[in-house]
């Protein structure tokens, strides 16, 4: 198994819908969220009510990274209360170097696009093989989005429109049409979180409020501040 496909294995869940995530964040939203200082993870968060708990194991480790590690309940009347876990790794690094290199992979190296270039904008695209497990076909399904607080930026990628089942196949990391999968990656001058390919239900009926869904996860996310700039 390749690092790429191996970090998408296990960097699994999380979705949206799109019209929620189409409107820029503005930090202030979430001034009045209580923020837990996370040492082990350099960063500080606010876990929606839906987290079952977090955290990461003895902080950034020889190589410069750590896991973060998120469980959460998914329709627990119906699984027996089976927790489920998301995983994020939070690295010391350059955002831009990180996207530059490749991003584990999961989107294209400067020097591996087209003739050595980024497209135009300069902006990352995502490797064939992940789009597929976005469950897109080409990077015209695919739409990126810009999301950024006050000491972080990062890109957000998902399909544009709802998956039909057709999609769902070959590589798709779903079964279910409600799902929205997703890559997000944010970061500054020394550290990144990278989150995904991954699928969570989006806008759904929860059984639980303990449930977890798409919605949580961008609360949980915006809300983040790196303990370095």
């Amino acid at each position: 198994m390749s690092p790429s496909r191996f970090f998408m294995v296990f960097c699994l869940s999380f979705l949206m819908q799109y019209s929620s995530w189409a409107t820029p964040f503005k930090p202030e939203q979430f001034e009045n969220l209580p923020l837990e200082l996370m040492d082990d993870c350099d960063l500080k968060i606010h876990f929606p009510a839906s987290i079952s708990s977090a955290g990461c194991s003895g902080g950034l480790n020889e190589h410069g990274y750590v896991i973060l590690d998120i469980e959460y309940f998914l329709q627990q009347f119906i699984h027996n209360d089976a927790v489920r876990h998301i995983s994020g790794i939070v690295e010391k690094n350059v955002f831009e170097k990180y996207m530059d290199g490749g991003a584990r992979g999961v989107v294209l190296a400067r020097e591996s696009g087209a003739n050595g270039q980024l497209p135009d904008n300069g902006k990352p695209v995502l490797q064939p093989e992940t789009m597929e497990s976005l469950c897109a076909r080409s990077e015209l399904d695919i739409e990126r989005k810009v999301i950024k607080s006050d000491n972080w930026s990062g890109y957000l990628w998902a399909r544009r429109s709802r998956p039909k089942h057709a999609d769902l196949a070959g590589n798709c990391m779903t079964s279910d049409l409600s799902d929205t999968c997703f890559v997000a990656i944010i970061g500054n001058r020394s550290r990144i979180l990278h989150f995904g390919p991954a699928c969570l239900p989006t806008k759904r009926k929860k059984t639980h409020p303990a449930d977890f869904d798409f919605e949580d996860f961008l609360t949980m996310i915006r809300s983040i501040r790196f303990n370095t700039d």
